[in-house]
């Protein structure tokens, strides 16, 4: 029964049924992590489900909905940056409305986006997937830069690190320190906003067009051609995830474009298998295992791109190497899967991953959960971070 009241407490967000039934548990029922969700982290789900809704027309709304977390605005920020900003689907334009609406009504949003991109910048990180989330926090940065919310003085002097992670960031601070300006860059702002390549390549897999792949294709050296990196595309300049037609039909979801590639003999690259996982298509997945491709070392891209329900199927049907990063779940503010991951990951690591993300409600999570025995205060790693800053 209390799991039924918890379920419809959850749909219907109804908060005093909630925090009902997490007092109700904790004072009559066992103490287990696995067996209750405390209030906080009904608060952090709630928050991924309203920002994961924000579309094109109901920024008003999803404003309205974040307003009984309006003390905490790093959190709705933090969210909204790794909800909506790290997306297989172009949203740039969408991201910088809502700010500017969630700007004007909490003054100093834009300041504090600008400080947490600028932290994300000093984070380093070599794991794949953290290259994949960097990658897109390098591409809406840039789009900042070029629309002037941000300026050089915003970014850190890691001059190597960042020349070699934030590639696009990089060669902006590079044209702008010499002569070259940019006299006129309304259309390529404009192109960043859009988020989508107008090269006839890019425009086909999108679409999903074969026809019009094959006849671009009947030009091409190979079908194993590497694109050329541009500045729209979020993830297409540095190559992290895909570079080859196939590589970009996964990614896009395209999956006339992905048989096509198949049934002409495409080469099955080492990262096919992540470009499938964060493109969501499960047909081109399950094409993928049919192939043998390496999927057994993807399901943390599953988890920074919040596709919840192929992350249990990945977990029932895949031999899966890897745990669920509780790094990657904090960052990628996944917290939909928090209660399956919490005794098979690093947790040794939680309470100082939620310093270091800034993510009061978790902290409080954990710290009650030391408090009522759950979690053992002396296995708990947390380095001396002032992350806190600003």
């Amino acid at each position: 029964m209390v799991e039924i009241l918890k379920s419809i407490a959850e749909t219907f967000k109804i908060f005093s049924l909630m925090q009902f039934l997490f007092e109700y548990q904790k004072k009559f029922l066992t103490k287990e992590i696995d067996s209750e969700k405390s209030l906080e982290i009904l608060k952090l789900q709630e928050i991924e489900r309203i920002l994961l809704d924000l579309n094109e027309t109901n920024a008003d709304t999803i404003i309205k909905r974040c307003e009984k977390f309006k003390d905490n605005h790093e959190i709705i920020i933090s969210a909204l940056i790794s909800c909506c900003i790290i997306s297989v689907k172009n949203q740039n334009n969408m991201v910088l409305s809502f700010i500017e609406k969630y700007n004007a009504i909490y003054s100093g949003t834009l300041e504090l986006l600008v400080r947490m991109l600028r932290n994300m910048f000093n984070e380093q990180d070599e794991s794949f997937e953290s290259k994949v989330f960097n990658q897109y926090i390098d591409s809406f940065t840039y789009l900042l830069l070029v629309k002037n919310i941000m300026t050089k003085k915003d970014l850190p002097k890691y001059d190597y690190y960042m020349s070699s992670k934030f590639r696009i960031t990089q060669d902006y601070v590079n044209m702008t320190s010499g002569e070259t300006r940019l006299e006129d860059n309304s259309d390529h702002i404009e192109k960043c906003l859009k988020g989508v390549s107008p090269s006839d390549m890019n425009v086909a897999i999108r679409n999903d067009d074969v026809e019009l792949l094959q006849q671009l294709l009947s030009s091409a050296e190979s079908i194993d051609m590497e694109f050329e990196g541009n500045d729209y595309e979020n993830y297409e300049r540095n190559h992290v995830l895909a570079s080859t037609v196939i590589e970009y039909s996964a990614l896009y979801g395209s999956i006339k474009c992905f048989k096509y590639c198949i049934n002409n003999h495409a080469i099955l690259s080492k990262k096919l298998g992540f470009c499938a996982i964060a493109g969501g298509n499960i047909e081109i997945i399950r094409i993928c295992k049919q192939q043998k491709c390496n999927l057994n070392d993807c399901i943390n891209i599953s988890v920074i791109f919040h596709y919840h329900e192929l992350t249990r199927w990945i977990i029932e049907n895949l031999p899966v190497k890897q745990h669920i990063s509780i790094k990657n779940s904090i960052k990628a503010f996944n917290f939909n899967i928090i209660d399956d991951i919490i005794h098979k990951s690093e947790n040794q690591c939680i309470l100082e991953y939620s310093i270091q993300y800034n993510n009061i409600f978790l902290l409080k999570w954990v710290l009650n959960q030391i408090k009522v025995g759950n979690l053992n205060e002396k296995e708990l790693k947390v380095r001396s971070y002032n992350l806190f800053q600003q």
